[in-house]
């Protein structure tokens, strides 16, 4: 071999070995899911609180609310909205949908108002499970939509046996993707699912994949660990939660969500980019190596395969490089059609990887910057630039608030 074919099979070996990697722990992970979603049979139904933070979700709170009160869940629950802070219609939409069904409840966020240094979300959860009665806690967001026998399936799930006990459920809802964007880059947030083979991700004590847009608790768990309160400053609060709940001795599990809901989190490129943003510095470690690998890992195994015909008529169909392009192309094109399979993604989807990778690389960098040279993120009208004050006495801990 000459060093050019050299440094090409190394270039593509590695890049068939990530995207082979992957490919692997989809079918581990799948495997994962397929058991924890095996309900058991229940003689007795718990009550469940059922917890959705809502500010500026007119487009999508109607339809959240009422996929709750058109769920067959044979115990009893209730379905509370906290109204936080909004500028819209949603507090006027959820009033109108408590007059139908008395078991919706409405929060007025305005009057425990933000306290300092809290995450909005995290405020909202933290004073929903201060009020919640239930056996289990459900947080879920304000733009998910689910299927009515999702809370039957999930709590029935839930009841199997396990060592050590389960702390958090949480599990990735079917991604609605109606535009070009949403098709193409929306992928970014489940294809993190299988990074890792679950087993090894959930038992992370600094948390495991555990998406916010699902949380579900028992009670006495969610109260033993502290609840939100006790990541009430960050904005990794979904991550930082799992991390609470391994910590504490107990189990962060994933449920196949995808066969009982759905959610529709952003519909424009911008959305999207912004809806990444608020997150991906955090989850870098404000770090600039850790940019520049994911940077790496992209490139290598998310754009250079789909230069494999290129390689053919440049270097020969049969030549290893060539070869090993096409192993990496291969594993790619089946792990991203495999996934939109799983979230009833358009068609085409995979087609787009290297719209994918090219954009979480970018978005990578410019999170890591924007924390770095304190520009911080922005989401639903607030900033948070890791420079925050410490919270207000009285409440910074405890479940309760």
């Amino acid at each position: 071999m000459d060093t050019i074919q050299l440094i090409l099979v190394a270039v593509f070996g590695l890049s068939a070995l990530i995207n082979l990697a992957q490919l692997s722990f989809y079918f581990v992970n799948r495997i994962v899911l397929a058991r924890t979603g095996r309900p058991v049979a229940m003689t007795a139904w718990p009550s469940v609180d059922v917890c959705i933070p809502a500010r500026d979700e007119q487009p999508n709170i109607e339809r959240c609310v009422r996929s709750f009160m058109a769920q067959d869940y044979p115990g009893g629950f209730r379905i509370t909205v906290l109204d936080d802070e909004s500028s819209d219609r949603t507090a006027e939409i959820v009033n109108a949908l408590a007059k139908e069904d008395p078991r919706v409840n409405l929060i007025d966020g305005r009057l425990e108002p933000l306290p300092p240094g809290w995450i909005g979300k995290v405020w909202a959860n933290t004073r929903m499970g201060r009020a919640a009665k239930g056996d289990y806690l459900l947080f879920v967001d304000a733009d998910t939509f689910f299927d009515a026998d999702m809370l039957r399936n999930a709590i029935a799930c839930a009841h199997q046996s396990a060592n050590p006990p389960v702390g958090l459920f949480s599990g990735y809802l079917r991604f609605e993707q109606s535009t070009f964007w949403e098709g193409s880059l929306m992928a970014s947030f489940f294809t993190s699912q299988h990074m890792l083979p679950l087993p090894l991700a959930l038992r992370r004590k600094a948390g495991g994949p555990a998406p916010g847009h699902w949380h579900m608790f028992k009670r006495e768990i969610y109260e033993q660990v502290g609840g939100y309160a006790k990541v009430w400053d960050k904005v990794l609060d979904d991550m930082e939660t799992s991390g609470l709940v391994n910590r504490a001795g107990f189990q962060t599990r994933l449920l196949p969500l995808e066969r009982w809901g759905g959610v529709r989190m952003y519909r424009t490129f911008g959305e999207i980019w912004w809806g990444v943003q608020k997150s991906i510095g955090y989850t870098l470690q404000k770090s600039w190596l850790n940019a520049l690998g994911v940077c790496a890992a992209m490139t290598l195994g998310g754009v250079l395969p789909f230069a494999a015909p290129a390689l053919g008529f440049w270097r020969g169909f049969t030549s290893p490089e060539t070869l090993l392009a096409f192993v990496a192309l291969g594993a790619i094109l089946l792990w991203r059609a495999l996934i939109q399979r799983d979230q009833t993604g358009p068609w085409w989807g995979f087609l787009t990887h290297p719209i994918m990778a090219i954009f979480l690389a970018l978005n990578g960098l410019h999170g890591v910057a924007a924390l770095k040279f304190g520009i911080g993120v922005v989401w639903k009208g607030r900033r948070y630039d890791g420079k925050r004050p410490p919270a207000a006495p009285n409440v910074g801990s405890g479940a309760n608030g």
